[in-house]
């Protein structure tokens, strides 16, 4: 949305008054002066339908005809919103049942929205509302300044927390129930110099995505990962920068591999969502429940299948390798760029040679990609670009894509990496291992991504 936009607090009132001729006209009315009504409008609208809206002459502030459109999507869930804020300000009702409506209605509208986080945020003269949607913060809601600290103590009542405090960060969780579903919230507030920030996450543990097939990764490189993860022991990494949906892909794999014959354990910091047939461990360091001293000793728990959130420094990646070589699937994360730059990593974690070459099986290395809206995407040269439309928030977009290098290590392979030979890349390239320029290409050729997008993931 428009800058301009961004920075007004409408009147849920005349937002009211005029609802009809808002959505027929395109318009959004700003403030009543004694002198004129102030409107945004788009500079293709109907100027002289607008100037029958009212008797006092019309003050307009042009903007994208995007904008108006963004802000009057969901316009009637958006409105019970304002209404919902405005009224507690104005003291029509002080009930606590009116917070508990406008933060439901909050949740309710960013579940519908497809949205990961929500983020309520301190300004120096208003409280913004944005959404991450498919990776990217659009913001939905201005309010009044004075808002904040009301829906601030809220929320920190209803995760336990201390209302008092406003200078230390502070994190909670709780849950609420829409329809048949359970959604968990787990709360962030960091002190701004404004006020508070507050980030809450949402845990949808109904959703479907944590399932392999529907990642949408590419069928030859899924194949591959489904194929190695039926082994009995060795080691899997998945790799990639922050954001490029690691932990998407670990979840899908627990998903797929649990079930009452195995016993899968899971270190994880914090435990977003819940898996059944899976015994997840949550790192807790003010009980001294390092990720160290739950590694060190979860052997003994006489598991067939470790996930372990991240190997983090020599040591966990010793502990990953020996559970490996004593007969255990081990499925783990790493920082790197690529597939084949992990081998380089896991040599400068100090793992000897010939043990990463008896144990490490596959390495899925992979990337993020923003999906082009089916609805409003057009082609243009050759390739499709983002187009802007309801569906998808005028952003132009709508879900995302991994794209996966996945590397397969073969007996050639396995022997190279015991030697440290340095043509272990060439050798590389010569199989049918497919890296990210390529696959970039089949993303093209069927439409889903652009290449603005897929360069921008790739060059992270």
């Amino acid at each position: 949305m428009n800058s301009q936009i961004n920075d007004l607090i409408f009147d849920f009132k005349l937002l009211t008054k005029h609802k009809k001729e808002i959505e027929k006209y395109l318009f959004i009315p700003l403030r009543k002066t004694e002198l004129c009504l102030e409107i945004i409008c788009a500079k293709d609208c109907d100027l002289l339908s607008l100037d029958k809206i009212s008797t006092k002459p019309l003050k307009k502030l042009f903007v994208p005809k995007e904008d108006i459109l963004f802000f009057l999507n969901d316009f009637k869930e958006k409105l019970k919103i304002y209404k919902l804020c405005f009224k507690r300000l104005e003291g029509f009702e002080i009930s606590q049942t009116l917070l508990d409506e406008f933060l439901f209605s909050l949740f309710s509208f960013a579940l519908t929205k497809e949205a990961s986080d929500i983020h309520i945020e301190a300004k120096e003269k208003s409280l913004i509302i944005r959404l991450r949607i498919d990776g990217i913060l659009q913001q939905f809601f201005t309010l009044p300044k004075k808002f904040f600290s009301i829906l601030s103590s809220v929320i920190k009542l209803k995760c336990k927390l201390d209302i008092t405090q406003e200078r230390l960060p502070q994190n909670g969780r709780l849950s609420l129930e829409f329809g048949a579903r359970k959604i968990d919230f787990r709360i962030s507030i960091m002190p701004i110099i404004d006020g508070e920030s507050i980030v809450i996450r949402i845990l949808d543990n109904s959703l479907d995505s944590f399932y392999l097939d529907n990642l949408n990764i590419l069928p030859k490189e899924l194949a591959l990962i489904k194929k190695n993860i039926k082994r009995n022991s060795g080691l899997i990494i998945v790799t990639g920068p922050t954001g490029s949906g690691k932990t998407t892909t670990l979840y899908s794999i627990m998903k797929e591999l649990a079930s009452v014959s195995k016993k899968i354990i899971s270190i994880e910091d914090p435990i977003e969502y819940k898996i059944k047939n899976v015994q997840q461990i949550a790192v807790n360091l003010e009980l001294n429940l390092s990720f160290h001293e739950i590694l060190r000793n979860l052997l003994r728990q006489d598991p067939d299948i470790l996930m372990i959130g991240e190997i983090r420094d020599e040591k966990s990646l010793q502990i990953a390798i020996q559970a490996a070589l004593t007969g255990h699937l081990v499925i783990a994360t790493l920082h790197t760029n690529d597939a084949s730059s992990t081998i380089s990593r896991l040599y400068d974690l100090k793992a000897k040679p010939f043990l990463i070459s008896c144990v490490l099986r596959v390495i899925v290395a992979q990337r993020l990609v923003l999906k082009l809206c089916p609805n409003c995407k057009k082609k243009i040269n050759g390739f499709y670009k983002a187009g802007a439309c309801l569906e998808c928030n005028m952003s132009g977009f709508k879900g995302r894509v991994i794209l996966a290098e996945v590397l397969e290590i073969d007996e050639h392979l396995e022997r190279l990496i015991a030697r440290e030979d340095v043509s272990i890349k060439d050798y590389i390239k010569s199989t049918d291992f497919r890296p990210f320029d390529e696959l970039k290409d089949e993303l093209l050729k069927k439409g889903l991504c652009s290449l603005e997008e897929i360069y921008k993931a790739i060059n992270i």
